[in-house]
């Protein structure tokens, strides 16, 4: 009698190997949630730069214009000069903000940014 050779896995080794990648999974996904967070955050402020600046060059290229709005990426921006303190400031209270840490609202000063309740002063 001749003894047949096995080819293949046993059940469960491919079980062993379904595992592992379910646990890889189990840890990537949430890095990969924060990390997708991160960069909305991170688009969000660079949006209100850019539209700091453009409200800036409004500004100065007419000074009698002190508040106004900018549209940027689908987002509506305030902008307001207060001539006594010299700061512009840039807010938004769109829903179409990406990041959830600004579904509040932003707001940029030029130095610093504010979300949530603090954005729509």
């Amino acid at each position: 009698m001749e003894k047949k050779s096995k080819k293949g896995f046993t059940l469960a080794e491919l079980l062993i190997v379904v595992a592992i990648i379910a646990v890889l999974v189990a840890v990537a996904v949430p890095v990969f949630t924060s990390q997708l967070e991160k960069s909305k955050k991170a688009v969000d402020e660079a949006n209100i730069r850019s539209a700091y600046s453009e409200a800036m060059a409004t500004y100065l290229t007419d000074p009698s214009d002190d508040e106004g709005y900018v549209s940027l990426a689908g987002v509506d921006y305030y902008w307001k000069y207060d001539t006594s303190s010299g700061v512009m400031t840039v807010s938004s209270q769109s829903a179409a903000l990406e990041s959830s840490a600004y579904k509040g609202g932003i707001s940029y000063n030029g130095t610093a940014f504010t979300s949530g309740a603090a954005a729509s002063d």
